[in-house]
């Protein structure tokens, strides 16, 4: 790491960076951590006096180095594993694909490496796409044991790597009945603008669709902020993905950085600093002056003003945190990944507390809480407390507070985090209704009948209603598909995936809704879909 950090490549240093308290020219050495530990956290931090952090990324860079610099580590890589196999490959990092496929050929132990997945799937920018390695045999997976016969025939039309895919021979299969396949339908529907959608619902189009059932019918947005708001989770969200406090703190950090802001911060305070860098984004105007004016940011503004810029520089939100509870199928169970915040771990902790009394699982809420029952009184202390916990119009400070004086639930991580760079999103988050933290819950647990086209790969329901509608994200251009559109290369492939991806999640029914009046738009739907399944959804609706 202390190689990285003085000699590595400009990308690798800016991974890497040095402490505060070193200059640009001067080398940083092992002495300078002491006897301290470097752990494994959501973001990076060197530190002399205590434990240093580095994150998931700062991993998969020095495992990379590690395995191209030390022959040992890659033979008892070998003698540990005769085979490793990668799932959905095509979402895996280049630097994993690095290390198995480029250090690991050195060592001349055997060993065998498969790698599954589907080109076709790789949504996501930081994945290693498709992989071409002369040593690979490719064995090509044809059969759709997933989709009906109308979906299969789409999803082929839309494929650009040559595989022709077909039915299952397996009678079991999902899409047979009876030894049949299912038939299924596809209709691509369009509309002046996107209002048209909810009086839509209403039509037979949908006739026999249960929107409230989450398990056989999803609705496919691209962005979260949209099902944000219908969840009833969007000012938690907000603050995750869009704060102006902490997007201005981070524009000023990174033009003094850059060396963009010449600005003496010695001794100052956040406001003072952020009007000598007099942050402007295009559209918006003054980014201060956003913040003063906004009533939102009242409270949040006051209570950081005068705090020293040494201090309010190392406040930070990760966006990621807030939607990385996933379900972990080896546990079988729902938990935070490695990007989730110690708030939100804290919360998950007392959320789990509540489900397991809701659902009568006593002796597992006894062992989480090592709550001791003596008495009748203590069962009752139990149950009161629980009714309390279970109040979700509560703040979310109410809810920690009770949870820690009824159960002494106590996190030390959680209180060091709230103290030092997580006391600003304490200071937010704790003043907003629990409902809102349950709800976020809800919506990664897919309890509610909508979701992102990102978030639902793997899944699959009987019914899937596919919302083209870009929102103001320029690196998807869904007109694209129908060959209009963006030209940039990029923006065609990846939106290509993210639609194939949608498309194969129905098991039955699949309906596309797109506000568009484009003629070549409506003409190459016509080609994709077949002109009887194209519907004009006409203003009288």
């Amino acid at each position: 790491m202390v190689e990285l950090i003085n000699t590595g490549t400009d990308v690798e240093k800016k991974k890497f960076k040095k402490p505060k308290d070193f200059n640009e020219g001067q080398d940083l050495s092992v002495q300078y951590f002491g006897n301290n530990k470097i752990e494994y956290d959501e973001y990076y931090s060197l530190k002399n006096d205590k434990e240093s952090k580095i994150s998931h990324d700062h991993i998969l860079i020095l495992a990379e180095k590690m395995f191209s610099k030390y022959p040992k580590l890659r033979d008892i890589l070998k003698d540990m594993a005769n085979y490793i196999f990668v799932d959905e490959y095509q979402d895996t990092n280049p630097l994993i694909k690095d290390i198995l496929l480029t250090h690991l050929k050195q060592s001349s132990k055997e060993f065998v490496v498969g790698f599954f997945g589907d080109s076709m799937q790789a949504i996501y920018a930081d994945g290693v796409g498709n992989i071409e390695d002369d040593d690979l045999v490719r064995i090509n997976k044809t059969q759709n044991r997933r989709n009906p016969k109308a979906v299969i025939e789409l999803a082929n039309n839309l494929r650009d790597d040559g595989i022709v895919q077909i039915p299952s021979n397996d009678e079991n299969a999902k899409n047979m009945v009876g030894g049949q396949l299912v038939e299924g339908s596809v209709k691509f529907i369009y509309a002046d603008n996107i209002n048209m959608l909810e009086s839509l619902r209403q039509t037979n189009i949908f006739s026999g669709w249960n929107f409230k059932n989450s398990k056989e019918t999803k609705e496919l947005w691209l962005v979260h902020k949209l099902n944000a708001k219908k969840a009833e989770f969007d000012k938690l969200y907000e603050l995750y993905n869009s704060d102006l406090i902490i997007e201005l703190i981070g524009k000023i950090k990174n033009g003094i950085n850059k060396g963009k802001l010449n600005i003496d911060t010695d001794g100052k305070s956040f406001e003072i600093i952020a009007i000598e860098a007099n942050i402007t984004v295009r559209g918006r105007g003054n980014l201060l002056d956003n913040i003063k004016l906004n009533a939102g940011y009242v409270v949040a503004f006051e209570w950081i003003k005068d705090k020293n810029w040494d201090e309010v520089c190392d406040f930070w939100i990760n966006k990621d945190s807030l939607l990385s509870y996933k379900f972990n199928g080896l546990t079988g169970s729902y938990e935070g990944k490695s990007v989730r915040d110690k708030i939100l771990r804290h919360l998950d902790s007392i959320y789990e507390l509540i489900e397991l009394y809701k659902n009568k699982q006593y002796n597992d809420l006894l062992r989480k809480t090592k709550f001791k029952i003596s008495c009748l009184n203590d069962k009752k202390k139990i149950n009161d407390g629980m009714i309390e916990l279970s109040n979700d119009k509560l703040k979310i400070s109410e809810i920690v507070d009770k949870a820690e004086n009824i159960f002494r639930i106590r996190d030390d991580n959680f209180e060091e985090y709230i103290n030092g760079l997580g006391k600003y999103l304490w200071e937010r988050i704790k003043e907003l209704p629990f409902s809102e933290y349950i709800n976020s819950i809800a919506y990664q647990k897919e309890y509610l009948p909508f979701a992102t086209q990102h978030s639902i790969k793997g899944s699959e329901f009987d019914n899937v209603l596919v919302v083209l509608d870009n929102g103001k994200w320029n690196k998807y251009d869904f007109r694209t598909i129908f060959g209009s559109g963006s030209s940039t290369q990029s923006v065609q492939s990846s939106t290509k995936k993210l639609f194939y991806v949608c498309c194969t999640r129905a098991r039955k029914n699949l309906v596309i809704f797109m506000p568009t009046s484009d003629v070549n738009v409506i003409e190459k739907a016509k080609e994709l879909f077949g002109e009887e399944n194209v519907i004009k959804v006409r203003g009288e609706l």
